[in-house]
């Protein structure tokens, strides 16, 4: 006799990776299942295994390969991003003016996906999209991979210092998971009309946890917001003895300038210790410093 436990598991891995109801064709359902005899079309109906397979994803326990960067926890950081507006009973709608770089991340994912053409209002619909419903358990939750999906579906917004990602939680338990985010990592954010605003630098240290379109968007935004003061900041935390108190070279860290540029405009004047406190930052955390060290070697 099947075991049903296996047999749902692997029915929700087909509906991840291949498409609505092909778990019910057994050449697909063999890819995820070492069971004998399969169950057929009216065992899985008498199931109800449509429900089934949403409460194991929802369970947030999916252990998938084959999603690429589109993980539960880049999924988990891109809805929580606010990028999606309200859902629809199939699927989700986002705008497509201001998120058109996560409509190629979305076509080239090779994952069972349907996009609406765009409508007059901007609005793109998606559906057969079930790997955008994956959730993840906090104990299992990848930081990083998180950060990636939450900068990845971030509008850009024009302000007085240049542009900042804007995270635009749909619920207060959202905001809550994205503050308690930002707050353990150490990025300094600011909070305005129930809108998160973060310097596209800590964007872009994420870019190597995010699809193709959306990485290039972030390391490429023009006149970011407070980034340059953010990577001299850094740079004299990180720095060896020694080493010269601004970046030695352009792009050593996003968006940073060379030590040529940082003298001739002044801005290594006062006490970067204070410059640091006005711009938010309270420290680093070990996962921010990984990331900008990595930056470093490969700049």
């Amino acid at each position: 006799m099947a075991n049903k436990a296996k047999i749902i598991d692997a029915c929700a891995k087909t509906y991840l990776l291949c498409g609505m109801w092909t778990c019910a064709k057994k050449e697909h359902l063999r890819q995820f299942s070492d069971e004998d005899i399969l169950p057929s079309k009216r065992q899985l109906r008498e199931w109800r295994i449509s429900g089934k397979i949403k409460e194991r994803i929802k369970s947030g326990q999916m252990e998938t390969e084959g999603l690429g960067l589109f993980t539960g926890s880049f999924v988990s950081g891109l809805r929580d991003s606010g990028v999606f507006q309200n859902p629809m009973s199939g699927g989700f709608r986002f705008n497509g003016n201001a998120h058109r770089n996560l409509v190629p991340d979305l076509q080239e994912s090779k994952l069972p996906i349907k996009l609406s053409k765009m409508y007059k209002n901007n609005q793109i619909n998606i559906s057969k999209c079930g790997f955008l419903r994956l959730e993840v358990r906090l104990d299992k939750l990848n930081q990083n991979e998180y950060f990636g999906g939450l900068f990845a579906g971030c509008r850009l917004e024009d302000g007085k210092d240049g542009k900042w990602l804007v995270v635009s939680p749909k619920s207060e338990e959202s905001s809550k998971r994205v503050v308690s985010a930002l707050y353990g990592y150490k990025i300094a954010y600011e909070l305005k009309n129930d809108h998160i605003y973060v310097s596209p630098f800590y964007g872009a240290l994420f870019f190597g946890f995010m699809p193709i379109h959306s990485a290039t968007r972030l390391v490429n935004v023009r006149k970011p917001a407070k980034a340059t003061e953010l990577a001299l900041v850094y740079w004299s935390m990180l720095r060896k003895v020694g080493q010269r108190v601004a970046p030695p070279k352009a792009g050593i860290l996003p968006f940073a300038r060379s030590y040529a540029t940082h003298w001739d405009r002044g801005m290594m004047k006062g006490d970067l210790r204070l410059k640091g406190v006005d711009l938010g930052v309270v420290g680093m955390s070990e996962g921010l410093r990984e990331l900008m060290l990595g930056w470093i070697r490969h700049s």
